[in-house]
């Protein structure tokens, strides 16, 4: 009727749907269960940033025999804001190809651990996967001499993976080639040596390859008096990323030296 104000009936908790809090509830569990907005971020210090700086590329390059460095840490997806660890996860699991890393976090909230790329051969990829886990009981694997045990017992909950991150590294093997000329009097390679320069100083020498002394090949001379040195370096002597200086000394017959220099390029 005109006039009159008519009040909307009492609607209670009781009278509204249950169906959307029970899917808030369900969204609630999911995401406390799941690490909620967080997630996690793997990163290597091979990658393409540059040496002594961290990269979180997909797709990453590696050298054959390199010990690369690897820091996982939670963060905030948005913001890409890290996360301290302490009250979500306990440790961090990393599987690089077929082989096995645990690790728990330093000081700063990071898992950060290394391995050696000994049994990979030039052109391999290699999946790295790492996972933070929350930990129930007993922790779930254990290492007995170079083997991971699974502890399995009904009365001891299973760990809870909470996030994880993954990367591809693809393995190279850089070549070092020089050209080396001599002049009036004879080169001796005896008294060759090329040094491999990295970028935080330290010299890598190598010699010609002789016997119980692995080192660099001479092919040569040719028609110009030129020869060609090779050599095939390790992990342990270039740059993790950027390029690395290779440099070679020789002494001809009459006592002077000749020298050659190339930077070699180590994505």
């Amino acid at each position: 009727m005109a006039g009159q104000n008519v009040s909307p009936p009492n609607v209670g908790p009781a009278d509204r749907p249950a169906a959307p809090r029970r899917a808030f509830a369900a969204l609630v569990i999911m995401s406390l269960a799941t690490g909620g907005c967080l997630s996690g971020s793997l990163a290597t210090n091979t990658g393409p940033n540059g040496p002594h700086r961290w990269s979180t590329a997909n797709r990453q390059q590696a050298h054959v025999g390199e010990t690369v460095g690897y820091s996982f840490i939670l963060i905030k997806p948005f913001g890409k804001r890290p996360v301290a660890p302490y009250g979500y996860v306990d440790y961090c699991v990393a599987t690089i190809g077929n082989e096995r890393v645990e690790c728990e976090p330093d000081l700063d909230g990071h898992f950060c651990f290394e391995h050696r790329l000994d049994r990979v051969q030039p052109g391999d990829e290699l999946k790295v996967r790492a996972v933070a886990y929350r930990q129930y009981g007993q922790r779930d694997f254990m290492k007995i001499g170079d083997k991971w045990l699974r502890g399995d017992s009904p009365s001891d909950q299973r760990d809870s993976g909470f996030v994880s991150d993954s990367l591809t590294l693809r393995i190279y093997q850089a070549r070092i080639e020089l050209g080396i000329c001599e002049s009036e009097a004879p080169l001796d390679f005896e008294t060759g040596k090329l040094e491999l320069v990295k970028a935080d100083g330290t010299v890598s020498p190598v010699y010609q390859d002789r016997d119980g002394r692995p080192g660099f090949d001479v092919t040569g001379p040719d028609d110009s008096g030129c020869y060609t040195v090779v050599y095939l370096p390790d992990g342990t002597q270039v740059n993790p990323a950027g390029r690395t200086e290779a440099r070679l000394t020789v002494h001809d017959r009459a006592g002077h030296p000749h020298t050659a220099t190339v930077l070699i390029p180590t994505p």
